[in-house]
């Protein structure tokens, strides 16, 4: 054939030099040959199998995202599905996919088989919020962050396994069940430390005149000195 290819009415070299007549008398006789537009058709192959578990592709939970081997399509469904190329699964987390090998010039495609990805995580449970004792003493904390949590005040991602003390009024803290090998990061808990109480100072006169006491005031922070009582008498 002049190529393997697939299809119909395909042109065929005939090698004449392969032909030879045996039996009795055979060098008696000779080969003429009259050969005119020899064609022959090239069906498409029909068993390939469906691809075993795991095979034709790679999943990362933790990049979230799936490669494609070449050779192989995944879609959304069986018939009439959406396409899923290699890239991101966020969008498909906790769904069922189906992966074949794909139709080319010699094999129809394959049956499919089916994987289900792994949805994701809830927000992690056990984990307690302090708030500061006194406005400004940063004395806040954050506990029951375990070693498959991972945390971070600002925009990076910090390993858990240890509570978070000495955090300011205002500080947010971000929470997650980290990713692995077989399922993704979990879904975010933030926690706000909250302001402690303002502080009031109060003077004791001594029987003198009354000093007004000093209030909202915050941990460490200077006051004025008062004017001093006076007494009578």
């Amino acid at each position: 054939f002049a190529d393997a290819n697939v299809g119909v009415d395909k042109r065929v070299t005939v090698d004449t030099s392969k032909a030879e007549v045996t039996g009795h008398n055979s060098d008696k006789y000779a080969i003429n040959y009259l050969i005119d537009n020899v064609t022959a058709t090239i069906s498409k192959d029909t068993s390939a199998t469906p691809p075993a578990a795991g095979e034709g592709y790679t999943l990362d939970y933790a990049a979230e995202t799936i490669t494609v081997t070449d050779g192989y399509e995944v879609s959304t469904a069986m018939t009439g599905g959406t396409p899923v190329s290699t890239g991101s699964i966020s969008d498909y987390l906790g769904q069922t996919l189906h992966i074949r090998r794909v139709e080319d010039n010699n094999h129809v495609a394959s049956g499919w088989t089916s994987f289900t990805l792994t949805a994701r995580p809830g927000a992690p449970g056990g984990i307690t919020q302090t708030d500061e004792t006194v406005r400004g003493k940063g004395d806040g904390k954050v506990t029951g962050i375990t070693a498959d949590m991972e945390y971070r005040i600002g925009n990076n991602w910090q390993a858990g396994g240890a509570d978070l003390e000495d955090l300011a009024a205002g500080t947010k803290v971000t929470i997650r069940v980290k990713a692995t090998g077989s399922a993704p990061h979990g879904q975010e808990a933030t926690y706000t430390i909250g302001a402690g109480t303002p502080i009031t100072v109060t003077f004791n006169s001594q029987d003198g005149s009354t000093v007004e006491q000093i209030t909202d005031k915050s941990y460490g922070e200077t006051v004025a000195e008062p004017t001093p009582p006076t007494r009578t008498g």
